[in-house]
């Protein structure tokens, strides 16, 4: 019982995946778990005869009303779970559910793994409110982390809702440094618009919220695909505090020596930053690393036979821009305005993003 289009998404210090049907062997221990479920109404006995009817209900082929995923730590390790229940069509309402295992609290993953699931929630399906009650402490925290508001208090018991509006608002803009990786014969049009967009959001806000810097291999200046010279503010070795790294289209490294010190790089910054953005033949890179296991990948027919070499069981959508959480990836060049906006609203709010689009337009 497995389905390879099973939802992840990616956070720094976690990520969130639908689980495969014999995973529910974590959510048998997690449930079973004392100190986990002390808070939740107590210890649940969670047998493999009841786990098939939890699959199709919950993950696949579920009921349109339900979502569970499974957190895991980077190295795939099993930590709790987030979901949403009961989601009314009409009226866009879920209730929401998060666990973390006792013994891995405090750590910081219930508060950004509730993030990711928010994020498909609000973004992917069109939510507009979630609802919990919760009463113990950490769960307090998570959710007033995120941004839920109380609405009403019984005992112990506290009910908070969170609404599209509030979620999407709860941003708190700062200066980031984005690095983009330029070698000879990259495309401008793959990054160019994009960083004209966030520069002209520095111009409208009057805060350098994006400080864009050039980085290469050595500090000669590059070539790009379309004969136009582009200076080099950092080589590999010095670029050392970025948040965001743009991958363009076109990058041409023939020595293999170099081309390692590239891939070197990329795999360095996916550790550190938060948002790595591949566009077309930097998503093939990104797949050659192994750095999207799982995820969802906007489909190009260019490129299509390339990324079933590299992983023939990737998640083709039919869409020119994804984000997948901590990576967002692009298939066009020409999409530069689309790939922008998800920049500016994961780093600086919805209403930011739209003053940006109501500019341009």
């Amino acid at each position: 019982m497995t389905n390879r289009s099973l939802y992840r998404r990616e956070g720094k210090l976690v990520y969130i995946k639908q689980p495969e049907f014999n995973e529910l062997k974590y959510t048998e221990k997690l449930w079973n778990d004392y100190e986990t479920m002390k808070d939740s109404g107590g210890v649940y006995s969670f047998t493999e005869d009841k786990w098939p009817l939890f699959y199709k209900k919950m993950i696949e082929p579920t009921d349109g009303k339900n979502f569970y995923c499974l957190i895991y730590e980077k190295n795939g390790n099993p930590v709790g779970e987030v979901s949403f229940h009961g989601y009314d069509t009409a009226t866009k309402i879920a209730r929401f559910n998060i666990k973390v295992e006792a013994s891995y609290r405090k750590k910081g993953y219930g508060t950004e793994a509730a993030r990711l699931l928010l994020e498909y929630f609000f973004y992917e399906l069109g939510g507009l409110m979630m609802i919990d009650t919760v009463s113990n402490p950490e769960g307090k925290v998570t959710l007033s982390g995120v941004g839920f508001e109380v609405i009403r208090k019984k005992g112990t018991n506290i009910t908070y809702k969170l609404t599209k509006d509030n979620f999407l608002s709860n941003v708190v803009p700062e200066s980031r440094v984005v690095g983009v990786i330029v070698e000879n014969g990259v495309e401008l049009l793959s990054f160019v618009p994009v960083i004209d967009i966030l520069t002209l959001a520095n111009k409208i806000f009057g805060k350098e919220y994006f400080k864009i810097k050039t980085v290469s291999l050595d500090k000669k200046p590059i070539i790009t695909s379309s004969g136009i010279k582009i200076d080099v503010d950092f080589t590999y070795d010095e670029f050392k505090k970025g948040n965001v790294l743009i991958i363009p289209n076109g990058l041409i490294i023939e020595d293999k020596v170099q081309y390692e010190k590239l891939i070197d790089f990329i795999k360095l910054q996916n550790n550190k930053c938060e948002l790595v953005v591949g566009i077309m033949n930097g998503i093939l890179m990104l797949l050659q690393l192994g750095l999207l296991k799982d995820n969802n990948i906007p489909d190009n027919s260019r490129l299509r036979d390339e990324i079933k070499t590299i992983n023939g069981k990737v998640n083709f959508v039919n869409k020119t821009v994804v984000d997948n959480g901590r990576t967002i990836l692009s298939s066009s060049n020409i999409v530069g305005i689309d790939l922008a906006m998800h920049i500016l609203k994961k780093f600086l709010g919805e209403e930011k993003a739209r003053a940006v689009c109501k500019y341009i337009t």
